[in-house]
């Protein structure tokens, strides 16, 4: 079973019992409770894996050992930081990872075909650069800044929601996938609850970003087509 799952669903009922704002005797009972529902549920879904799946089906088991997912992972990562040192500002090019690696097989220990490097911040490194890493940091002040051990449930409840994609994000690449994107841009945006009136002519506004984006879609196609 995935032990990356193992460790989110954890990290979401610890994030509970710290994060909402209840009596700490309800919190620590809510969470043992939890806890406790989750393992049971965990080593039932184990057992009838074991038992009833692979006995139907025993010839579709395929999974890796540690050592061989240690050096998989290990691989990944591996090419991410020489496409990364080899691109430095720009990267690669988006969706280019998985091209651009297999001109390093023959010097890498265990290679392995994928389109991801499956943790976020080497797979944006590997494709975007250090530009789109920098893209990274409002999203990231945003949520430091908002942080606090004493706030709202709702907020409670958002900021569990981004850990879990956090985590994910470490072993996999779920903000690859539309449905998970949305739900995660949403939930951050929604931990803004600043609201200013500004008024500001957007005509040029757009002119100047519409300019800025054409000028850096040019630049891409000349670089990566």
């Amino acid at each position: 079973m995935s032990r990356g799952g193992l460790i989110m669903a954890i990290a979401a009922i610890i994030g509970y019992g710290i994060f909402f704002n209840q009596p700490i005797k309800t919190r620590l009972a809510h969470t043992a409770l939890l806890l406790i529902a989750f393992a049971v549920s965990y080593y039932a879904a184990i057992w009838c894996y074991e038992t009833i799946y692979l006995t139907n089906y025993p010839d579709t088991t395929g999974s890796l050992t540690r050592v061989e997912s240690i050096s998989i992972r290990g691989s990944l990562q591996q090419r991410a930081w020489e496409l990364f040192v080899n691109h430095p500002l720009t990267g690669v090019g988006w969706h280019n990872y998985s091209y651009n690696s297999i001109n390093n097989a023959t010097h890498i220990q265990w290679f392995t075909y994928s389109e991801h490097s499956h943790v976020i911040f080497t797979q944006i490194a590997s494709e975007l650069g250090i530009l789109g890493l920098l893209a990274l940091i409002p999203m990231l002040w945003l949520i430091i800044k908002k942080f606090s051990i004493k706030q709202t449930n709702f907020n409670a409840f958002l900021y569990v929601s981004i850990g879990v994609f956090f985590l994910y994000s470490l072993s996999e690449f779920p903000l690859w996938y539309l449905r998970f994107l949305y739900i995660f841009v949403i939930y951050t945006a929604l931990l803004d609850d600043d609201r200013k009136l500004i008024n500001i002519n957007f005509g040029k506004i757009f002119s100047i970003v519409g300019v800025i984006i054409t000028a850096l879609s040019l630049f891409y196609m000349l670089q990566f087509f």
